[in-house]
């Protein structure tokens, strides 16, 4: 299905904007996984999505190394600050508001929350992934789009850039969260948070190596894409099984891999990332229909409570978040490359574009189950958020196009009168 989906005849339905909001967010994929998945049609047992795990392993790995190779130092200097305004205040408030609805939820009602949940994960634990998964959106704008004008187009590149720097700080606020969360939920361990610092450097600094061991690997490989897919296939490995034996987030250690390489590996990195990159899609569709299979339907009402809490979240302050942090409050284009929102018509889906939640969370929470197998209803709650949170967009893309062919419309008339 992963070709099929990045095959030139599936490539016509996103002239739709729906349809391209939706493809560009996965959702077709991941519904067609539940459809096979042991919540559908049992086509995919348990038994088979438990040793799809390596596979699951490397997907992560790859969205991790894909996500570290666009932190080259070049790139990251070259960034207006208010991208980064934007990326830090995001992760700053949506961290703070999603973690403290989701641990304020698993204390208020811990009885009615998933009996997994209850049984091998505290609220300190889920607080932290479900955090990380509302840290930044959805990075795709050509649905949101009907407007060519510069500010138009400016701010759907502040929805872009300030979206891919924010789902590495996700990664970042993930791995260690999750990590100190954890240490300090387990009664067996001595040392609580301080020991779990410790393991997050030692994890970190393990990545790193194994980074510099992957620019040596690339250097002697070359432009043999063999050679190519054996480093590929070494590091993300590697990594994993870094990751693995420290309990650590291996998204974020194949994410420092990604930036160890991107920043030391040179000229050979050049035929490397053009060898990833040419599987993007596919591998996005193919963990989308895993990740879809891995998704269980067995959740109490407590959980769609928090939910549809979490989107109304999302709802009330992505909005305030991208308008504060684009110097769009001010209405005035300022030093640092702010925006003037005057110039954009007040109901333009651009300004709803955060709202949408990124494609990463849906990595961060297979990543949760993948590591802490209670955490599946997480997963669950991840698409439920992720799903409603694209409704409002996608009417208010469709609106705003109903309402620019109604004034062509009137326009067309008045000027043959």
């Amino acid at each position: 299905m992963g070709l099929i989906a990045a095959s030139g005849s599936a490539r016509r339905f996103r002239r739709s904007r729906v349809l391209t909001a939706l493809l560009s967010a996965g959702w077709p994929a991941v519904a067609v996984g539940v459809l096979i998945g042991p919540a559908g049609v049992g086509a995919v047992t348990p038994e088979l999505i438990s040793n799809l795990t390596p596979v699951v392993f490397a997907g992560l790995g790859w969205i991790g190394l894909m996500i570290g190779m666009q932190l080259h130092l070049s790139v990251l200097d070259s960034l207006p600050r208010v991208v980064w305004r934007l990326g830090v205040l995001d992760l700053v408030v949506s961290a703070s508001v999603f973690g403290a609805l989701t641990f304020l939820a698993f204390t208020v009602w811990p009885d009615s929350l998933p009996g997994g949940l209850r049984s091998g994960m505290s609220a300190l634990i889920a607080a932290s992934i479900i955090s990380a998964c509302g840290v930044g959106w959805s990075m795709e704008t050509r649905s949101l789009r009907h407007s060519d004008s510069p500010e138009s187009a400016r701010l759907a590149l502040f929805v872009r850039a300030a979206g891919g720097l924010a789902a590495a700080f996700a990664l970042a606020w993930l791995g260690v969260a999750s990590k100190i969360a954890v240490r300090l939920h387990s009664e067996a361990e001595i040392g609580g948070a301080g020991s779990g610092l410790l393991l997050i450097v030692v994890a970190m600094v393990a990545s790193v190596a194994v980074g510099l061991l992957g620019g040596v690997a690339l250097r002697r490989a070359g432009k043999s894409r063999a050679d190519l897919l054996a480093v590929f296939l070494g590091v993300v490995a590697l990594s994993a099984g870094l990751a693995a034996d420290l309990r650590f987030s291996p998204l974020l250690a194949s994410m420092i891999v990604g930036a160890v390489l991107v920043n030391l590996a040179g000229e050979p990195l050049r035929s490397f990332q053009r060898f990833i990159m040419e599987a993007e899609h596919v591998v996005a569709v193919v963990f989308s229909l895993i990740a879809g299979a891995m998704l269980t339907t067995r959740i109490e009402l407590a959980a769609v409570i928090l939910a549809i809490g979490l989107v109304a979240a999302r709802l009330i302050t992505k909005p305030v978040i991208f308008r504060i942090g684009a110097g769009a409050a001010g209405g005035s284009e300022g030093g640092d490359g702010g925006v003037d929102v005057s110039a954009l018509p007040s109901n333009s889906p651009l300004f709803a574009a955060p709202i949408r939640q990124s494609p990463v969370a849906l990595a961060i929470a297979v990543s949760a189950v993948i590591v802490t197998p209670e955490a599946a209803p997480l997963l669950t709650i991840v698409v439920i958020v992720g799903v409603l949170s694209e409704a409002l967009p996608l009417v208010m893309t469709v609106r705003r196009g109903a309402e620019l062919k109604t004034g062509e419309a009137d326009a067309g008339e008045a000027s043959s009168s």
